[in-house]
Protein backbone atom coordinates (compact mmCIF):
# COMPACT_ATOMS: atom_id res chain seq x y z
CA UNK A 1 0.00 0.00 0.00
CA UNK A 2 1.37 3.49 -0.77
CA UNK A 3 1.80 5.94 2.15
CA UNK A 4 -1.71 7.85 0.60
CA UNK A 5 -3.50 4.65 0.70
CA UNK A 6 -2.41 3.83 4.42
CA UNK A 7 -3.15 6.97 5.78
CA UNK A 8 -6.46 6.81 4.25
CA UNK A 9 -7.21 3.34 5.44
CA UNK A 10 -6.34 4.50 9.39
CA UNK A 11 -8.17 8.05 9.31
CA UNK A 12 -4.29 9.51 10.11
CA UNK A 13 -2.16 12.17 8.78
CA UNK A 14 0.96 11.67 6.63
CA UNK A 15 3.07 13.03 9.48
CA UNK A 16 1.44 10.27 12.23
CA UNK A 17 2.24 7.84 9.51
CA UNK A 18 5.71 8.64 9.71
CA UNK A 19 6.19 8.68 13.09
CA UNK A 20 4.71 5.21 13.05
CA UNK A 21 7.59 4.40 10.32
CA UNK A 22 10.13 6.58 12.70
CA UNK A 23 9.19 4.41 15.65
CA UNK A 24 9.05 0.76 14.10
CA UNK A 25 5.26 0.78 15.01
CA UNK A 26 4.25 -0.11 11.48
CA UNK A 27 6.31 -2.01 8.68
CA UNK A 28 7.24 -1.29 5.66
CA UNK A 29 9.74 -1.63 2.50
CA UNK A 30 11.47 0.75 0.58
CA UNK A 31 11.49 -0.22 -3.46
CA UNK A 32 14.03 0.32 -6.11
CA UNK A 33 12.96 3.87 -6.81
CA UNK A 34 13.16 4.63 -3.15
CA UNK A 35 9.82 4.91 -2.61
CA UNK A 36 7.94 3.26 0.53
CA UNK A 37 5.17 0.78 0.40
CA UNK A 38 3.38 -0.92 3.20
CA UNK A 39 2.78 -4.45 3.02
CA UNK A 40 -0.91 -5.33 3.83
CA UNK A 41 0.22 -7.88 6.30
CA UNK A 42 1.97 -4.58 7.94
CA UNK A 43 -0.75 -2.34 8.11
CA UNK A 44 -3.24 -5.04 9.81
CA UNK A 45 -0.60 -6.22 12.14
CA UNK A 46 -0.44 -2.90 13.75
CA UNK A 47 -4.27 -2.70 13.51
CA UNK A 48 -4.18 -5.86 15.45
CA UNK A 49 -1.65 -4.66 18.10
CA UNK A 50 -3.73 -1.57 18.83
CA UNK A 51 -6.91 -2.85 18.93
CA UNK A 52 -8.30 -1.45 15.81
CA UNK A 53 -10.87 -3.34 14.24
CA UNK A 54 -11.12 -4.63 11.06
CA UNK A 55 -13.18 -7.13 8.72
CA UNK A 56 -11.02 -10.16 7.99
CA UNK A 57 -13.10 -11.16 5.09
CA UNK A 58 -12.84 -7.68 3.25
CA UNK A 59 -8.95 -8.30 2.75
CA UNK A 60 -8.74 -11.71 2.08
CA UNK A 61 -8.19 -13.14 5.75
Amino acid sequence: MTSAEVCDFLHIGMTTLQTLRNGGKIGYVRIDDGSIRYPVTEVIRYMERNGINYNRGAYGE
